[in-house]
């Protein structure tokens, strides 16, 4: 697999990654597991493709997780963790936390019969609990989906 050498903009030091395996692929470019070298630490990495339109998408998206990073009292772990971001070869690279199976891909796994009813008000307040946190911050998520709900292992 494929191995980055980057300068980290929060840490400003050299860091080396490891690409282990494709997540996905989206409009914008697509996420791969990677391992940081010397620790072995895993993340979910987003490589944005190197089009002006991404590029300001990418910028206005590290706003907004900084700004989140910021309320992170009150975000009580609804929302996915930025942790550091970089340019690769003119690519924004965001670094998250890796997360687990999607809404989408559990209702899938359940032959879309649905879920328990405690479930449902457990997964809705979540949800809820998030979108108020963005409320807060006058942040309008223009995406919401089962495809982009995650699950914490």
């Amino acid at each position: 697999m494929s191995q980055l050498t980057c300068i980290s903009f929060l840490s400003n030091a050299f860091i080396r990654y490891q690409i282990k395996e494709l997540l996905g692929k989206g409009t914008f470019g697509q996420v791969v597991r990677c391992i940081r070298t010397g620790t072995n630490e895993e993340f979910a990495m987003k490589i944005i493709k190197n089009k002006p339109a991404f590029t300001n998408q990418a910028l206005t998206e590290i706003k907004i997780y900084r700004k989140l990073k910021e309320e992170s009292v009150h975000n009580e772990g609804y929302m996915v963790s930025l942790y550091d971001y970089f340019v690769f070869r003119n690519h924004i690279c965001l670094l998250f936390e890796i997360l687990h199976i999607s809404l989408y891909d559990l209702l899938k796994l359940s032959n879309f019969s649905g879920f328990s009813l405690r479930f449902i008000s457990r997964l809705a307040q979540q949800i809820l609990e998030g979108m108020t946190c963005l409320e807060r911050n006058k942040i309008i998520h223009c995406d919401l989906k089962p495809e982009n709900i995650l699950f914490q292992e």
